[in-house]
């Protein structure tokens, strides 16, 4: 198709809002025609199971065969799903999402909730801890980094103050700014002593939390 300066703007409006429902539909189904006339309905549930997908997602398998006049068998979705989930509805998955910090798995039947919530409670945990101990490192090495800026702005002071073709307004101008960063320079080195403390604490939470995991 091709399109001219003198094409109407409201006709140019339409076509491109068409282009984008028809990109919308066609990159929203999760199914495509051939998948939809050759489902095995049995085994795609299997699938959104044992992936932990939520059930609503036979909604998106419905309206993308609809297009191509095709109705799922709901019954061997639904005995697929349950046998996926059998597979995904463990304590070893349910760590690993509490590990990676992903959210509960709430698509497990409700009897296996006591063993999955420990599950990834444990997992959780771990996650949490990686996130304090990474914290505490990024906050760490702000403060060294400013150290670092300080004494090197230090250096270059105390270079001018020596030089003799320094003005005597010049000079006092720079001890001044001089006496201010010792004071910071205190106050940093304090910090950064505070939180390699709190760094070696974390570190040490971290590895008791790893030797108790039960899947570690």
């Amino acid at each position: 198709m091709t399109y001219s300066r003198h094409t109407p703007l409201p006709l140019l409006f339409c076509l491109f809002a068409c282009l984008i429902g028809l990109l919308v539909i066609t990159g929203c189904a999760s199914l495509d025609k051939q998948e939809c006339r050759l489902a095995d309905w049995r085994m795609i549930g299997y699938e959104d199971g044992a992936a932990g997908r939520p059930a609503t997602r036979i909604g998106d398998h419905r309206a993308a065969c609809a297009q191509h006049g095709v109705i799922p068998d709901m019954a061997a979705y639904r005995r697929g799903r349950e046998e996926g989930l059998a597979e995904y509805c463990r304590p070893r998955r349910a760590y690993e999402l509490g590990r990676n910090g992903s959210a509960y798995p709430d698509v497990c039947p409700a009897a296996l909730e006591g063993q999955l919530k420990i599950a990834w409670e444990d997992g959780r945990s771990l996650y949490e801890q990686h996130r304090a101990v990474r914290h505490v490192e990024h906050e760490l090495g702000q403060r060294q980094e400013e150290l670092e800026d300080i004494r090197a702005t230090q250096a270059g002071y105390t270079g001018e103050i020596a030089d003799r073709h320094t003005s005597n307004a010049r000079r006092l101008e720079l001890l001044a700014e001089m006496r201010n960063l010792v004071k910071r320079e205190v106050t940093v080195e304090d910090e950064i002593a505070a939180l390699e403390y709190e760094l070696e604490h974390e570190r040490v939470h971290l590895a008791d939390l790893q030797s108790r995991s039960a899947y570690r």
